[in-house]
């Protein structure tokens, strides 16, 4: 009895250190992945990759110092080309822009431009892309003047504007050395967060696709994973005592797919001709998505 008792507490312990180690390595490989090169930060409103590779599996943030236009969406405004130093500030990105000292009188409803510009070495050939996150609450982006994406539609009062909250990835090729990002954002329903509070990934196409690929590969299999316990669930109420706790359960577990599935705007997103995401919504006022070389 003693034997067989030992021989139970090692299969157990067994099976408890291989799926540590397993959980373990499956953490440590998606940190590796994670990890974000050394790269240089943006300077009031530059960010210099000149002498510096981009990775080509890899993405990188463009956090640091921005340019910020307070109530002005500066691609639509007529005299943008007269644009002052009086007119700009700086602000962290990413970062709340109720926070910041040029934002004082900024509320966090309102509107405002971002501007990065972003100095490479010319390659007409070599595609770049950016994944923009979710801005609250609406969001269009321009890549040397022309708009590539955006999710709603930014305007500087709220009777004007469309808010959605959904994240996007774009590509573009150039033949220039100065890559011009303006990023228009307007807020008039998040109550907590206004601005870019989320770090926005750059990098040549092929990284930034393959990242957005892995994320929603995880997403996807998360959900298959918990799809699985409601089936068992529903297996389990009918050949069981027909508890009501495993109905209950799987609704839990089916509402919880849906805010995965809604959070990365699974719904409201339509695909593009090089598989990327576009999200629009149904405001007649957004203009088309477009990839060109600029």
């Amino acid at each position: 009895m003693s034997n067989e008792l030992n021989m139970k507490m090692r299969t157990i312990l067994s099976i408890t250190g291989l799926f540590l180690l397993l959980i373990t390595g499956i953490r440590l490989a998606w940190m590796g992945f994670q990890t974000i090169p050394e790269h240089p930060r943006a300077v009031q409103g530059i960010l210099d990759l000149r002498d510096w590779d981009l990775p080509s599996n890899h993405t990188i943030t463009l956090n640091g110092e921005w340019e910020f236009y307070p109530h002005r969406l500066i691609q639509r405004d007529p005299v943008q080309t007269n644009l002052t130093e009086e007119d700009k500030g700086f602000l962290q990105v990413p970062g709340n822009w109720i926070m910041s000292e040029s934002a004082q009188t900024h509320p966090t409803f309102g509107a405002g431009s971002y501007r990065l510009r972003i100095l490479v070495e010319p390659d007409s050939v070599q595609p770049f892309g950016l994944r923009i996150p979710d801005i609250p609450a609406s969001s269009e982006v321009f890549v040397n003047g022309q708009l590539l994406g955006q999710s709603g539609y930014p305007a500087l009062s709220s009777d004007q504007y469309t808010g959605k909250e959904i994240p996007y990835t774009l590509s573009f090729t150039t033949d220039r050395n100065e890559i011009d990002i303006v990023i228009h954002a307007a807020n008039f329903d998040n109550l907590r967060n206004g601005g870019i509070s989320h770090p926005i990934k750059f990098g040549t196409a092929a990284a930034v696709n393959k990242e957005t690929m892995i994320s929603i590969g995880l997403q996807l299999m998360v959900c298959a994973i918990l799809l699985m316990h409601v089936f068992y669930s529903i297996v389990l109420y009918f050949i069981a005592q027909q508890q009501k706790v495993l109905i209950y359960f799987s609704f839990l577990i089916v509402f919880a797919i849906l805010t995965i599935l809604v959070a990365d705007g699974w719904f409201g997103c339509r695909s593009t001709t090089n598989g990327l995401r576009s999200c629009k919504s149904s405001s007649t006022r957004e203009r088309p998505y477009s990839c060109s070389n600029l």
